[in-house]
């Protein structure tokens, strides 16, 4: 008398019932065995309810309008909650004109901000309260604010490029002070100036070619 065959694991019966495959010693097995058999029964059962509800897949059109509707919301929200980055970006454009190239923007990080001049400025630094360093993977943006008459500071600031020769031509320096956007052609030597500086948030970014360098003045 043979002994009894070893019931298959679970991996096992899940196949056979997904393929349909029958006549062999697995088929066998599973018509005479109960325990075996009834495993079989609640797995066609558990597939059926799953083909039954699974969605249908909507229209490749209907994804990419609802995509759509969903970025031109997200932006419209994004743009709501940055209020004067926006305005930043779209006076970065209206100063391209016709340049036919799409805006690019980084952000520049704060790497260093303390009361001692940065050698990066030029002139006298005795007046100099207050320097700041931003960095982005090309440029290098020194900035010193000095105090001004009364209650007002002037903000210096020089661009410089880490690895290239030298600043692409025509850059400008732009600063947004509460709401009010004003422009500023660089230097040879990448320097800037604007006075007088009274807003407690301000934006800066500088322009160079299509590329927008953007950061803030921390508080």
């Amino acid at each position: 008398m043979n002994p009894p065959s070893a019931h298959p694991n679970w991996d096992e019966i899940l196949t056979h019932v997904e393929s349909g495959s029958g006549g062999d010693a697995l088929s066998d097995h599973l018509r005479s065995c109960p325990a075996c058999s009834r495993i079989v029964d609640e797995l066609r059962e558990l597939l059926t309810q799953l083909e039954t509800a699974r969605l249908p897949q909507p229209p490749a059109e209907l994804l990419e309008r609802t995509f759509t509707r969903l970025r031109e919301e997200l932006g419209k929200a994004s743009r709501e909650g940055e209020g004067s980055r926006r305005s930043l970006g779209e006076a970065a454009l209206a100063l391209l004109g016709g340049i036919g190239e799409p805006l690019r923007e980084h952000w520049a990080a704060l790497v260093a901000d303390s009361l001692r001049p940065s050698p990066l400025l030029r002139g006298s630094a005795s007046d100099t309260d207050r320097t700041l360093l931003f960095e982005t993977d090309d440029y290098s943006i020194a900035l010193g604010i000095s105090s001004g008459d009364g209650a007002t500071q002037i903000l210096r600031g020089q661009v410089s490029p880490k690895t290239a020769a030298g600043l692409p031509a025509e850059g400008r320096a732009l600063i947004l002070q509460a709401d009010e956007l004003s422009a500023q052609a660089l230097s040879e030597y990448g320097e800037f100036r604007f006075a007088p500086l009274t807003a407690t948030s301000t934006e800066l970014g500088i322009l160079l070619e299509n590329l927008l360098i953007r950061f803030s003045l921390p508080s």
